[in-house]
């Protein structure tokens, strides 16, 4: 009978009461008002939920922390729990663990102020500082050293590092991807941390991007408030492009290029020329009397000279050129007047010796002897004009021969 008793006395199988049940209160939320803080939450790791009962983990925190301290028990997932205290010395008191029905617990505060940021796949020559001078020159504040990640079962490093830092109060979070120099270029890797979300990766702040961001400056106009992609600013005219991306000032893109510096002469004003002063210079060699012939034929050099000084090139480089082809004429031209001259000089001498000849002997050869005793041919008078004819001219007739001009030579030299 006692068996049967303790059978039919334990719950709604038997005819007994049963176990005496907790009055059910009509009030199903919070009557008070109370103060949920992120500060005052901790996570207890490791533990059941579906074998330990939230009343159960208030009853084990509440016996170090004190009774009412526990403000909210929320399930988490299937493996901890996230108790709210009423304050951050009883949360700081559970920090060391919990015994919860005859076992211990871990615990870690639910929001910390320091974050772990990694930086994925960055080459392995890139030093640790240039990490931690990037994040210090943003106001983050570093706390632990950088640590890289090794591939497992060995000592070998791949790419990924993270660091333990601490935000300040304008910083919610790091953009999605962090510059970072390599060589001569920049490059950019890709950025990860906790309760991360999208910033300006300009000013960091959550309420715009970076292509909208006020405080960007346009690399084409200088102005802020947009990229040099959005910009609207009047282009160049020649290279179309935007103001300080102008080429034009290089010198590349010029409507009129700025001509080169030719010398001129000084005294005719040209590129290249031949001036009286130059010719008088030749004359003044031994040949001071000209006649009208031989100012014609100089007047003629000096036209063939300007002639081929017309077109010149507007480069400097050919200036010398020029100048050197002029000299040749210069010399052309003296070496022609001092054959003008000797021919000149040949026609005086024959026409003072034809008051001594008879009119008969006036188209013949005079026979002349030198102090040798060789017989000298002096060509007639005809000869001597149809010879400077030829001279006008320009063209080629024949002579009376090379003997004549011989003769004609020495006679001048016994003279």
């Amino acid at each position: 009978m006692n068996g049967a008793n303790e059978y039919f006395g334990k719950g709604p199988q038997g005819f007994g009461k049963g176990p005496e049940k907790v009055p059910k209160s009509k009030e199903n939320y919070v009557m008070e008002i109370k103060r949920y803080s992120r500060d005052c939450t901790i996570r207890v790791i490791g533990i059941s939920t579906e074998n330990v009962q939230a009343i159960s983990v208030i009853r084990a925190i509440e016996h170090v922390t004190g009774l009412n301290s526990v403000l909210a028990v929320v399930k988490d997932d299937t493996s901890s729990y996230d108790v709210t205290l009423d304050s951050k010395s009883n949360a700081t008191k559970i920090l060391s663990g919990v015994e919860i029905l005859d076992k211990d617990y871990e615990c870690s505060l639910m929001y910390s102020d320091t974050t772990v940021v990694s930086f994925m796949y960055i080459p392995a020559f890139i030093d640790d500082d240039d990490i931690i001078d990037m994040l210090r020159d943003r106001g983050i504040k570093i706390v632990s050293p950088v640590f890289r990640r090794v591939v497992p079962g060995t000592q070998v490093a791949d790419g990924t590092r993270f660091v333990k830092c601490v935000f300040p109060p304008h910083i919610i979070a790091l953009p999605w991807s962090m510059p970072f120099k390599v060589g001569k270029n920049t490059k950019y890797y890709k950025c990860v941390h906790n309760n991360q979300t999208k910033v300006c990766s300009e000013c960091y702040s959550p309420e715009h991007v970076h292509k909208n961001c006020p405080y960007i400056i346009c690399g084409g106009c200088g102005e802020q408030g947009h990229v040099a992609r959005r910009c609207r600013a009047a282009k160049c005219e020649h290279c179309h492009e935007l103001p300080l991306k102008c080429k034009c000032k290089k010198g590349d893109n010029l409507k009129t290029r700025p001509q080169p510096i030719i010398a001129k002469c000084n005294v005719c004003d040209k590129i290249a020329c031949s001036c009286v002063n130059e010719v008088n210079n030749v004359e003044a060699t031994g040949v001071n009397d000209m006649s009208t012939s031989q100012e014609e034929t100089n007047n003629e050099v000096s036209e063939q000279t300007e002639v081929k000084s017309v077109d010149v090139p507007e480069s400097e480089g050919l200036v010398d050129d020029i100048h050197n082809n002029k000299n040749e004429l210069i010399v052309e031209a003296a070496v022609h007047m001092e054959n003008i001259v000797q021919h000149e000089t040949r026609k005086r001498k024959i026409a003072n010796s034809e008051d001594n000849c008879s009119e008969s002997d006036e188209n013949t050869d005079v026979d002349v002897k030198d102090d040798d005793g060789v017989d000298i041919s002096a060509p007639s008078v005809s000869a001597v004009e149809e010879e400077k004819k030829d001279e006008k001219t320009g063209k080629k007739v024949k002579r009376n021969g090379d003997s004549t001009l011989l003769g004609v030579k020495k006679l001048l030299m016994k003279i």
